[in-house]
């Protein structure tokens, strides 16, 4: 018996229709809960939000594992299991509320128009003795016109796209060096730390994104599950549940026993630290 943490995005939160205007976990299971049912796992720890980042993803599964450690002495009873979403996602800088609170601005481009940015403001943390995330939503009109500007600043200088909705070779391998600069330094901490780990790509639905994060899959090792393997269409579309893009309870249960027969297949139940 284990513990397990899932750190993802909107497919973890079980994002659905009915929970559309929903940014944080939902009451809907995702995939994470029936992984810990096919794992048979003492604890489920899913720490999600709608269009987290691979930074983002990265430095709050540290967080975790750190605060997991330092709670019961060790890492043996942990398996950790990281979604991951687009590399032009990004950890932006925190701004401020008008309380002089830290806000975290969450966007996130459309996959045909990367100047229709998703935005929402948000705020987490994670109790160090319960080890669950929580989230609330930030409303924009708590924070100062001073304040938003510093975040439209640094999106103007990641998607500097004024013509065209395309990005050029040369802005798309800015994003995928950031992402596996990132990547890498997660797959070290937990290599270091003896940590049974897999990452996995919920996009890729354009041959052309398949191509990039296939590629990235492939340099970084695997641990990190290519998007060949869990391409949105072949999970998403057959389910008659699904909605914008995202799997229903079926597609759920397809891609937790995705992982967990990925898992089995390559000796990852307990290799690293029994």
């Amino acid at each position: 018996m284990s513990d397990l943490y899932v750190n993802g995005s909107s497919y973890a939160t079980g994002w659905n229709e009915e929970y559309k205007d929903l940014k944080f976990v939902t009451p809907a299971p995702s995939y994470a809960d029936f992984l810990a049912e096919l794992l048979g796992s003492d604890q489920l720890y899913k720490h999600c939000y709608n269009g987290k980042p691979p930074q983002s993803s990265v430095d709050q599964t540290i967080e975790f594992c750190n605060a997991y450690k330092q709670k019961h002495g060790s890492l043996e009873n942990l398996k950790v299991v990281i979604e991951l979403t687009t590399a032009r996602y990004r950890q932006w800088q925190q701004i401020k509320d008008k309380n002089g609170k830290d806000v975290q601005p969450v966007s996130f481009p459309a996959s045909d128009n990367i100047l229709e940015l998703t935005l929402y403001f948000m705020r987490r943390y994670m109790d160090n003795n319960t080890l669950q995330e929580h989230g609330e939503e930030i409303a924009m009109s708590d924070i100062s016109e001073s304040e938003l500007q510093k975040y439209y600043d640094e999106v103007k200088m990641w998607y500097p796209f004024e013509m065209t909705s395309v990005a050029s070779r040369k802005e798309i391998w800015k994003f995928v060096t950031d992402c596996v600069m990132h990547l890498s330094r997660g797959i070290q901490y937990f290599d270091e730390n003896n940590i049974d780990y897999v990452f996995w790509w919920v996009n890729g639905r354009t041959p052309g994104t398949r191509k990039i994060l296939g590629g990235i899959s492939e340099n970084l090792g695997p641990r990190v599950i290519s998007n060949k393997k869990f391409n949105g269409t072949d999970i998403v579309d057959p389910d008659p549940e699904s909605f914008n893009g995202h799997p229903g309870r079926t597609g759920h249960k397809k891609i937790a026993q995705g992982i967990f027969d990925y898992a089995c297949e390559h000796n990852y139940l307990g290799t690293n630290n029994g």
